[in-house]
Formats: C-alpha cells, sequence, structure tokens
C-alpha cells in the first residue's frame, strides 16, 4: 500500500503583526533620532560657549595689558609730571591734569589711557608710536556689539560678539595705601585729584553668541555682582556669557 504523508503546514507573518514591527521600528528610528539631534544641539553650544571664552580671555589679556603699561615712562627715573603733562580734551577723552594716566571716556562706555612709547613700540592699531612719544589710546564699546582701540581719529577692532562693557575706576582713599572705593563709568566720574590715586580698573564683559544655541537659561547677571538678574527675552535663544576681572594699575604718578 502506498502511504501519502500530508505536506508540513507553513506558517507566515501576518499583517497584524507585520504593522505591530513597523511601529515597533519606527519607535525604535524616532529615539535614536532624538537623542542623535540631542548630541548634535549639545556639541554646537560646548563649540559656540568655548568660541566666547576664548575670545572673552583673548580680549581680556589684550586689555589687561594696555592697561598695565598705562603711565609707562621709557626711563622710570623721570618724573611723571613732566613726562605725562595736562593735556586738552581731544577725540572722545577729556582734558587730563599732569600726570593723570587714566580717564573716563567722554562720550559712550570707554576708557582712555596714556603711556610713553619707544621706537619698537606698537600702539593698539599695530602702529609704531616714534621715539619717546607719548600717545593717548582709547578703548570704547559700541552700538555694533564691538571692542574697539582708538590713536586720536583712527581706531581698530579688538573684539566683536560683546554685548555689554562697564568699567570701574577704584580710587584710594587719600593718604592711604590700601582699601579702594569704585566709581562706575557713565555715573560719577571721578575727579583728576582721584585719578592720580587711582590703585585698579574693573572691567565687566558679557559675551554674546551671535546664533541661536536653543540655550535653557532664562536670566544671566551682569555685572556678576549685579543685585537682580537680567531676563533673557522671549525668543532669543542666543548665548549669554557674563565675566568680570581686576587690573592693577602698577604706573601710578604717586
Amino acid at each position: 500500500m502506498i502511504k501519502f504523508s500530508r505536506p508540513s503546514q507553513q506558517q507566515g507573518i501576518s499583517l497584524i503583526e507585520l504593522m505591530i514591527s513597523l511601529v515597533l521600528g519606527l519607535l525604535v528610528l524616532a529615539a535614536v533620532s532624538r537623542v542623535f539631534v540631542a548630541g548634535q544641539t549639545t556639541d554646537r553650544n560646548m563649540m559656540v560657549r568655548q568660541q566666547l571664552q576664548q575670545q572673552a580671555r583673548s580680549v581680556e589679556s589684550r586689555i589687561e595689558l594696555m592697561l598695565r603699561e598705562a603711565g609707562y615712562r621709557i626711563r622710570a627715573q623721570d618724573d611723571p609730571w613732566l613726562t605725562f603733562p595736562e593735556v586738552a580734551a581731544a577725540n572722545d577723552c577729556p582734558a587730563m591734569a599732569a600726570g593723570v594716566v587714566i580717564a573716563p571716556a567722554t562720550t559712550g562706555n570707554g576708557i582712555c589711557f596714556r603711556r610713553q612709547f619707544s621706537t619698537t613700540d606698537k600702539t593698539c592699531l599695530g602702529t609704531f608710536a616714534g621715539a619717546e612719544a607719548v600717545h593717548t589710546q582709547r578703548i570704547f564699546f559700541n552700538a555694533q556689539n564691538q571692542l574697539r582701540c582708538a590713536v586720536g581719529a583712527n581706531d581698530s577692532l579688538l573684539a566683536s560678539m560683546v554685548g555689554d562693557f562697564r568699567i570701574r575706576y577704584g580710587i584710594r582713599p587719600a593718604g592711604q595705601s590700601s582699601g579702594l572705593s569704585y566709581f562706575t563709568s557713565g555715573t560719577t566720574s571721578p575727579t583728576d585729584a582721584e585719578l592720580t590715586r587711582l590703585g585698579a580698573v574693573r572691567l565687566d564683559l558679557l559675551m554674546l553668541s551671535t546664533q541661536n544655541v536653543n540655550s535653557a537659561v532664562a536670566n544671566y547677571f551682569f555685572p556678576l555682582d549685579a543685585a537682580a538678574a537680567t531676563t533673557i527675552t522671549t525668543g532669543d535663544d542666543r548665548l549669554y556669557i557674563p565675566r568680570s576681572m581686576v587690573i592693577s594699575i602698577r604706573n601710578r604718578t604717586i
């Protein structure tokens, strides 16, 4: 007798199982995509922050060097009142009494300072100043979010991506060698007599990214010792980084 065996029953994937598999695959793909996008955003934010920090450190170093050299004399034994005589107001810098080497600018937010140059020294414009020449330089903040440095009527870029800039002048009390009282630029300006007792300059710098970084930060303190925070406008996703530094003035006239 010939026996016939029944063919084995083949089982496939049903439509429901296929749809469930597709849905699960899409969910996994969406989750992976979100992680990838979040990683890219984090990397971009870190890169922008590092760029701002590097820009801030660079401009702080340049400003510190220039202000520390304010009042510099080629021959230290020279009388500072003779090396830096009284000068009239010019190019947004105020009139300075003899011996005064740093003073607030007369317009805008800026600081004026003077020093003596040798034949090998360059001004902030990158030009040679000339033998034993005394020049007044000015650092100022403009409406284009830039810090610039000027000598006379000419100026050059120091830094961009600057949201705000504040200057405070630390004055030593008369007859004392310690303790500073700070004057904020744009409010009450120190007198010529007080400026001859200048001990330090405090700079507050607010760095500002030029692109949106979708930062979750809602406010910031500027200056860093401000009593209240500044609220970032809704929809403004730029990155704000406040910084502060104090520069001791070495070449004082007393």
